[in-house]
């Protein structure tokens, strides 16, 4: 873990954080904690389930060995969410956000935006970023009430079925 994440880590965020509705205690047991080497495969395999288009795993693995902010949600060991930020030049960049379908709508985006917006403040960052596909409404309305504002459009940036589709670039002063 890099001494950033350790700064801006409370102890709460390494045990339980949320529950979904309809989940005990005992069911929830989830927690939170870096990604390493060993996570690479259960990782890729949700990248692979929730997008058409998934990052392969040397993408991940590359991130990692980078040293960006990579997270990960599990419940009873298995990964249900993760979240990768790049640091730099007093911007943090969100590159990837994935939550399990089964696990979608409770708080759990939220949850890792609000941290790595976070990790990026104790590392002097000024903004957030990140780019959304323009299909991508469920996400662009996350953003949009996490306080992220649209400011550009990055045409044929994704791939899509049929050609391209073009990203829509969100930023948020932190």
């Amino acid at each position: 873990m890099s001494a950033c994440a350790k700064q801006a880590l409370p102890e709460h965020h390494t045990r339980t954080l949320l529950q979904c509705p309809g989940q005990s205690d005992a069911e929830a047991n989830i927690v939170m904690s870096p990604m390493t080497a060993t996570d690479i495969a259960d990782v890729h395999a949700l990248e692979c389930r929730v997008y058409a288009f998934p990052w392969s795993q040397t993408i991940i693995v590359d991130c990692i060995n980078s040293g960006y902010q990579c997270w990960m949600i599990r419940q009873q060991n298995k990964v249900i969410a993760y979240a990768i930020m790049m640091l730099g030049s007093r911007e943090g960049h969100l590159l990837n956000l994935c939550v399990a379908p089964d696990f979608r709508r409770c708080g759990y985006a939220d949850y890792l935006v609000g941290f790595l917006s976070d990790v990026a403040i104790v590392q002097n960052a000024e903004r957030m970023l990140l780019e959304v596909r323009a299909s991508n409404h469920p996400a662009i309305s996350l953003y949009s009430k996490l306080g992220f504002q649209q400011i550009g459009r990055r045409a044929n940036y994704y791939p899509a079925a049929t050609d391209r589709e073009d990203a829509l670039v969100f930023a948020k002063l932190l």
